[in-house]
């Protein structure tokens, strides 16, 4: 079964142009290396001190990607695989408890893929240092998230209560770190914990595994139904919104907002984003941290950045279908102007709130335009690269949101690090992606 569940990746490398595969290659090979260079030359420097050791760093690093994959575990199992489509078609069929698990495995990793991404330019500028130090800290990431995946969904099983569950997880949680704190900190044998620790879980779970009876997927992750639920409108209805635009664009923008607000998900997505950005401006404000409206910048920049990667997230924005774009007599400029407007709505709101802000710090005019045009170019931006990833991605949201975080990564990068040549090198990159999904809408 695990064969063929990894041929779905491979088919969907294989879908993709050679231009996209390059595209995606060198913007990865451009951010990996970055990132190499700057872990390497930060770990040189912790390595100055005496007090800090490699194997001691190794196991550090490894353990804060473990602690990380601890966390998202019970949620995967909780709330993202029951979701799964692909899980459907296994439904009243009979699994044997490897299978299930091969079956679950590969989603669940699918989830996951996101630590090894971020662990594996810190593995690399590890093993410029010392490679048998690497090879450790790889070794015992990848036993303790195999063994993570399997004791979890063990005790899934195992208790029905999601609470009990949940707190079983968290004191679990508390008393491993805990030792390892006690190892690491005050005997110094962090590797003698983990040992001891591998070998006793792999008892466990090997334990569990022969008394566990054969899984029902069915029941162990059943269907739900998510529906909208209907309410009473109000004066939020495709006719009554106010007319300020040409009238193909207008009938584009009112359709784009109901249907967007109308999804609960998407309006509990703004709500929370805008009660976290609140949360943040209040705790800077009363803070004695010195330059607040450079920190609120940042902050501001990045709730932007992470806000608008859940549009690739189908549970709040849906994909276009292909007669949206192939049989609807519209243009590419109509569509993508009324999708940005009522995006930058939004936008909108964050920057008078910035700016609220930056009258409360007591910042000077020409700082409030400066930081405010800041902000401002970066969110043109953001909205530019999620709205022609949409569109040159329309059937892919999982691929046009790897292309969004690499794309957004890369600018930032390259702007930060070559203040000439970076900007330069972005707006070009902006202007040919917008002409490869002009290019994509009219084919």
């Amino acid at each position: 079964m695990i064969k063929l569940l990894l041929r779905q990746p491979r088919n969907v490398w294989q879908t993709l142009g050679w231009r996209h595969k390059i595209e995606i290659i060198l913007l990865a090979a451009i951010v990996y290396i970055y990132l190499i260079g700057r872990f390497y030359y930060l770990f040189d420097k912790w390595l100055e001190n005496e007090s800090v050791s490699l194997f001691g760093l190794s196991s550090l690093l490894a353990h804060l990607f473990i602690l990380s994959a601890f966390l998202s575990a019970p949620f995967i199992l909780l709330y993202l695989l029951p979701r799964q489509g692909g899980l459907i078609p296994f439904y009243t069929k009979p699994l044997t408890k490897k299978r299930f698990f091969q079956l679950t495995g590969y989603f669940y990793y699918k989830y996951q893929i996101i630590h090894f991404l971020l662990f594996l330019p810190l593995l690399l500028a590890l093993s410029g240092l010392d490679w048998l130090a690497a090879f450790c800290c790889l070794t015992v990431f990848a036993f303790y998230n195999f063994l993570i995946f399997f004791i979890i969904t063990e005790i899934f099983l195992i208790i029905q209560s999601q609470f009990r569950f949940l707190f079983f997880v968290l004191v679990t949680l508390f008393a491993f770190h805990g030792l390892y704190a006690v190892f690491y900190w005050i005997l110094h044998f962090p590797w003698i914990f983990d040992l001891i620790i591998i070998m006793i879980v792999s008892w466990f779970v090997w334990r569990i595994y022969k008394k566990l009876p054969h899984p029902h997927i069915e029941l162990i992750f059943p269907i739900t139904k998510h529906s909208y639920r209907q309410k009473n409108s109000g004066k939020w209805s495709f006719n009554n919104l106010p007319r300020f635009l040409p009238k193909i664009v207008q009938v584009l923008f009112n359709k784009e907002i109901l249907s967007l607000w109308r999804n609960p998900a998407y309006r509990r997505l703004k709500i929370l984003t805008y009660i976290s950005y609140l949360g943040l401006f209040l705790i800077l404000y009363f803070s004695n941290i010195e330059d607040k409206e450079i920190w609120m910048t940042v902050l501001t920049a990045l709730i932007i950045w992470i806000h608008y990667s859940n549009h690739f997230n189908e549970k709040y924005v849906q994909p276009e279908p292909d007669w949206y774009f192939h049989t609807l007599p519209f243009r590419f400029s109509q569509l993508w102007t009324a999708k940005f407007l009522v995006e930058f709505i939004y936008i909108a709101l964050l920057l008078v709130s910035h700016w609220i802000f930056l009258i409360a710090v007591q910042t000077g005019f020409s700082a409030q335009v400066n930081l405010l045009g800041i902000l401002l170019l970066f969110s043109i931006i953001i909205l530019c690269v999620m709205l022609n990833f949409q569109i040159l991605f329309y059937d892919d949201p999982r691929l046009a949101g790897y292309a969004y975080h690499f794309t957004i990564i890369f600018l930032v990068v390259m702007s930060i690090n070559y203040y000439f040549v970076g900007p330069i090198i972005s707006v070009f990159l902006l202007i040919f992606y917008f002409y490869k999904s002009y290019r994509s809408f009219n084919s």
